[in-house]
């Protein structure tokens, strides 16, 4: 039978690093703001062909600014729910416990089941293992807050219990424990 308690506590440290991989590496969020400025000077230039250089210079202008302010607004948005959710220090969010029938998440007022099947993905990082049950929900479950358990052990329950589709390896020694 298998049970694996991670009572998992929430700082700024962890909702930072959450935020970071959910936005920018589930939602290629990095991509689209690195490719946005030569885009749009590409789009300048070809206004270029008319003689005028007014749309190059604003789209120029324009393909730097967005992605800064994008950076800026979103360092900001971070920081304001850092201090809504006074996450100064760690606190207990949920305990998360799998087991053989599925995973038990419990807060202070709330419990809830997920068969395996129903997870829509389970991502393995080097410091967080992060339950998705729907594209925009999840658990995160850090290693530190395991209980009597490595994250090695964490690896092989997961890959015994959930479908292998649904976990995906962002750290390379991980991937290796089978």
């Amino acid at each position: 039978m298998t049970r694996i308690i991670c009572n998992s506590k929430i700082d700024s440290k962890v909702l930072s690093d959450f935020s970071y991989f959910n936005c920018f590496t589930l939602k290629h969020r990095l991509i689209g703001l690195v490719a946005f400025p030569p885009t749009m000077f590409a789009f300048g230039m070809l206004d270029t062909l008319t003689g005028s250089t007014f749309i190059l210079k604003l789209f120029t202008v324009l393909g730097f600014a967005l992605p800064i302010l994008y950076v800026i607004f979103y360092i900001v948005s971070l920081k304001k729910q850092i201090l809504r959710f006074n996450l100064q220090e760690a606190k207990k969010a949920y305990t998360v416990e799998l087991c053989d029938d599925g995973i038990h998440v419990k807060n202070e007022t709330e419990k809830a089941v997920y068969a395996w099947t129903q997870i829509y993905r389970i991502y393995i990082t080097k410091k967080y293992m992060y339950v998705y049950i729907t594209k925009n929900r999840s658990f995160i479950m850090p290693y530190a807050d395991l209980q009597e358990v490595s994250k090695e052990s964490l690896f092989k329950a997961v890959q015994n219990l959930c479908p292998k589709e649904k976990i995906i390896f962002f750290d390379k020694a991980a991937s290796k424990i089978r």
